[in-house]
């Protein structure tokens, strides 16, 4: 299958918080190595009820996930490309206060529903995620990725502008001022 680029990176408050984050990722992660092997679509079971009740039983932090982005019990397939998250022993990195990877994974990874939940378990003060097939979609998670010199190219190009507007509030509000 294809692969493409994604990107992750969290900014906490202090360094002790960014590797407390780290250290529960690199568990979650393993466990999502695992789960996502353990949903194939080879099981005879998969989306039954007996399914979700071993899931949750091996995989207790990826079934907490699981059912946090609303894909708890039913056919497991629905869960293609939201444990695809890289490897967690070696793309994973904390820098001080950041928290962040780059890892080619299957390019139809969804990292949106993890971004949220990330959030919502370790309260980072702000949290991005794209993908290199994104493009100018995720101009404001570039922009929060310190991308900024890429940004200010594309903001150069005025007749771009009008097409980027609607992807995200944020945005907006920066392409109000640059179209002005």
């Amino acid at each position: 299958m294809g692969e493409c680029n994604y990107f992750f990176k969290a900014q906490f408050a202090n360094n002790k918080e960014a590797l407390k984050a780290h250290k529960s990722l690199v568990a979650f992660l393993k466990q999502a190595v695992k789960a996502n092997e353990f949903y194939s679509p080879k099981q005879q079971d998969n989306g039954t009820t007996g399914f979700w009740a071993k899931f949750e039983q091996k995989f207790p932090l990826i079934a907490e996930y699981v059912k946090f982005i609303g894909h708890w019990g039913g056919e497991a397939h629905n869960l293609s490309g939201l444990l695809d998250l890289g490897d967690p022993n070696e793309t994973w990195v904390v820098e001080d206060v950041l928290c962040h990877i780059g890892v080619d994974v299957w390019h139809f990874a969804d990292w949106v529903p993890f971004r949220k939940y990330f959030v919502e378990k370790f309260k980072p003060i702000k949290a991005v995620e794209g993908n290199e097939e994104n493009g100018c979609a995720n101009i404001v998670s570039l922009h929060l990725y310190e991308w900024e010199e890429i940004v200010k190219e594309i903001l150069k190009q005025k007749s771009v502008l009008p097409m980027l507007m609607g992807i995200h509030p944020q945005l907006d509000e920066l392409l109000a001022f640059k179209m002005k």
